[in-house]
């Protein structure tokens, strides 16, 4: 919340512009959030039923309809996200990006990004043990070899987070602490094994996770002089939790 209203005092003759992909709970409250702040919102969800539907205050026929000074109103987008996002970056670049999809949004974007470029990647598994095997196994959840995914936490399986958690060094649910933050672990690791690697770090808006949208254009460009054969490891990441993808172009 505070990147939002730091840059609304600064700027304040410009709307602040958020994107979020994804119209369920999450995505319907970090929009909510960000309204109550005089925020442009924009949230991209081609379900017909989704929740940020019946929140919206205009719903949008394309994407050409997009007003990114239109502060305090939420604007849905009846499409897909990571099409979407790719399409903003280039005409009108929102402040904060909110992942509220399914499954790893940044590694969507990445495959979209470079799909455009007629560009193909699949999952690098042997990349993915080695990265796996660096880390503690007690942060593990996840190691889903077919889609070359990784998933840490400091939270055990089966555990949940406190609702509006603002992940301090002490964890209030299991009562000890976490001294090193997740990112810099995954990015230590995803350096060391993988070479080139980008951690994505969320900030807090309203109790969901948000990217800083200059920080997504960054690993967009960082992707575009990969060849055959290179392989490239993304994660997005807060201070307890972590999902990475891990690619190789072919």
């Amino acid at each position: 919340m505070d990147f939002i209203e730091e840059s609304l005092s600064r700027k304040r003759d410009i709307s602040f512009f958020l994107f979020c992909a994804g119209g369920g709970r999450m995505g319907t409250k970090a929009a909510e959030a960000a309204k109550a702040l005089g925020a442009s919102v924009v949230v991209a969800d081609p379900a017909p039923h989704c929740l940020a539907r019946g929140r919206a205050d205009v719903v949008l026929e394309r994407i050409s309809e997009v007003d990114p000074e239109l502060g305090g109103r939420i604007q849905l987008l009846p499409a897909d996200a990571a099409a979407s996002l790719l399409e903003l970056m280039r005409q009108c670049p929102p402040h904060l990006i909110v992942p509220a999809t399914e499954g790893h949004f940044a590694a969507k974007l990445a495959v979209a990004h470079l799909g455009r470029k007629e560009v193909k990647v699949a999952p690098c598994t042997t990349l993915l043990r080695r990265v796996a095997a660096a880390l503690p196994t007690e942060v593990v959840l996840l190691v889903d070899e077919k889609n070359a995914v990784l998933v840490t936490s400091y939270m055990p399986s089966g555990i949940m987070c406190k609702e509006d958690c603002e992940q301090p060094v002490l964890c209030s649910v299991l009562g000890r602490k976490n001294e090193r933050p997740m990112h810099e672990l995954v990015r230590e690791k995803l350096s060391r094994e993988a070479g080139r690697s980008t951690v994505l770090i969320t900030t807090d808006l309203g109790g969901v996770g948000a990217l800083k949208a200059a920080e997504v254009q960054s690993m967009l460009a960082q992707l575009d002089p990969l060849v055959k054969g290179d392989t490239y490891a993304l994660a997005t990441s807060c201070r307890c939790h972590s999902i990475a993808n891990i690619f190789e172009i072919v």
